[in-house]
């Protein structure tokens, strides 16, 4: 059985478990860099958020044996737990006001998304774009996030420039840029006593910039107020290394080997160590001066 034909099954089989209360379906959804993920959406009337179920750890499930039974179990268990991802239904659509206090920035590179960024609002960067989630609130207290789409601006009646506004204001305040060495980053991460080596001797030059929740903190690196507090913190100028959606690897100028190198360093991050949906960009950026603000060496 190849995906299709187990995505056609799983929707006939939760279709026949909801009954009439529900329409299931098969959509595939555009991520980060082109990466086109197939998944079972479930719609229920007067519900103005469906439930998307991605297939692809289910087929993997599927193909180490698992029986259809157990995977339709988890299917079911993950709907009614309320953590799967939500899109909203266009009958539905947020306005202004909604807008306004739920919207969110993330960051994304413009090259392999050049499809996607035809159908969303964004804010370039160099090559990157700044795009726009809307936080969506469930029953429970629980959050899920949805990617902000041309068609959702346009009936809120909001402007791309409003948008933005409101957006930076929720993430500086739900998510606040963090900061920190690599040194303490590995001293949080460790469960074991941390001693300086020449291994960490050498990281204690490379910074990370990323949020309270190092979850999508890359977007800080788009942010001229929190590069110049950088700045002025280290000193010096400083390279920019994207190593994922999540965060950045800042390095003091004073420490770079050559451009070359950082250029090596980031193409191996995203090569062997990061998803296709959770790179950033195969690039390296320079911070010099808050007069020259950020720009992309290669």
């Amino acid at each position: 059985m190849n995906l299709q034909t187990f995505a056609e099954r799983m929707c006939y089989r939760l279709q026949e478990t909801f009954g009439k209360d529900c329409r299931v379906t098969i959509q595939k959804f555009t991520k980060n860099n082109s990466v086109v993920r197939p998944a079972l959406v479930v719609r229920r009337e007067g519900v103005c958020c469906s439930p998307v179920l991605y297939l692809d750890a289910y087929f993997c499930d599927y193909q180490r044996g698992i029986p259809e039974d157990v995977i339709l179990k988890r299917m079911l268990e993950q709907y009614r737990s309320e953590t799967s991802p939500v899109i909203p239904c266009p009958d539905s659509f947020p306005d202004a006001d909604y807008l306004k206090e739920h919207a969110i920035c993330r960051i994304v590179g413009q090259d392999g998304n050049e499809s996607l960024l035809k159908e969303i609002p964004y804010r370039p960067v160099l090559n990157l774009a700044v795009v726009y989630y809307l936080e969506i609130e469930l029953e429970g207290g629980d959050q899920a996030a949805c990617l902000l789409r041309n068609e959702m601006l346009s009936v809120s009646g909001m402007t791309a420039s409003q948008l933005d506004q409101y957006a930076l204001q929720n993430t500086r305040k739900r998510y606040p840029c963090q900061f920190v060495s690599m040194n303490e980053m590995m001293r949080d991460l460790s469960d074991q006593p941390f001693r300086l080596n020449e291994e960490t001797e050498e990281a204690s030059a490379m910074y990370i910039l990323t949020n309270e929740q190092h979850m999508y903190g890359a977007f800080w690196m788009s942010d001229p107020d929190e590069l110049k507090k950088i700045f002025m913190m280290l000193g010096e100028d400083y390279y920019i290394l994207p190593s994922s959606i999540h965060e950045c690897i800042i390095l003091r100028r004073s420490a770079s080997s050559g451009e070359d190198e950082l250029l090596h360093m980031v193409s191996e991050i995203n090569a062997f160590f990061v998803s296709s949906e959770e790179v950033l960009a195969d690039a390296v950026y320079y911070y010099g001066t808050p007069l020259c603000g950020l720009v992309r060496i290669r």
